[in-house]
């Protein structure tokens, strides 16, 4: 039946091992995630460890605690998604997502712009157009999105998609003082 609210399953593969689980654990073994809702918290505390990273200049270390994030999260799907593959005469795209899929998105696109930032501190303009192009697929409209991919597009020298970008956060909030700065390199 195509028609079900989507919900999220936990799949078998989306349970971290005990090696990938995050080292923050007090006990000897690694808890493993017992439900979504855990699942969710565990993956932010990750989060958490590499903005902290982040922060201070860790930039590499950063990324690679961000890329944890995926061994929780990675394995949650929407049965409105899956269903979609299976079910091209109907339109299961209208369904209301659930507050759980929501979390989901915004982790996943928040994990992506964060891998961004790190990449671009890199200086590596590949692996951060790849991670912000994947949170704009989540958030087309995302203010650090286009910020973040506006800032690829200056350093590789593409002009004409920086302003385009540029111009799209000129509209959304005229006086944003980074988006005056990167106006003016071009």
């Amino acid at each position: 039946d195509c028609t079900e609210t989507p919900q999220f399953e936990t799949m078998a593969e989306a349970t971290p091992t005990p090696a990938a689980a995050s080292s923050t654990s007090t006990s000897s073994k690694p808890r493993m995630p017992k439900n979504l809702a855990e699942t969710l918290e565990m993956a932010t505390q990750i989060k958490e460890e590499g903005n902290t990273l982040f922060k201070q200049e860790e930039y590499k270390k950063a990324a690679g605690t961000y890329k944890k994030i995926f061994l929780y999260i990675n394995g949650l799907e929407s049965k409105a998604d899956t269903k979609k593959e299976f079910c091209l005469q109907e339109d299961v795209s209208t369904q209301q997502p659930t507050q759980s899929d929501i979390e989901v998105l915004e982790l996943r696109a928040a994990t992506h712009l964060n891998l961004a930032a790190c990449y671009l501190k890199l200086n590596d303009n590949s692996k951060a157009l790849e991670n912000v192009q994947k949170a704009l697929q989540i958030k087309p409209n995302n203010t650090k999105g286009l910020f973040r991919r506006a800032q690829v597009y200056l350093n590789t020298g593409d002009l004409d998609r920086a302003d385009a970008d540029l111009q799209v956060l000129l509209q959304q909030n005229p006086s944003d003082k980074a988006t005056l700065d990167a106006m003016n390199r071009l």
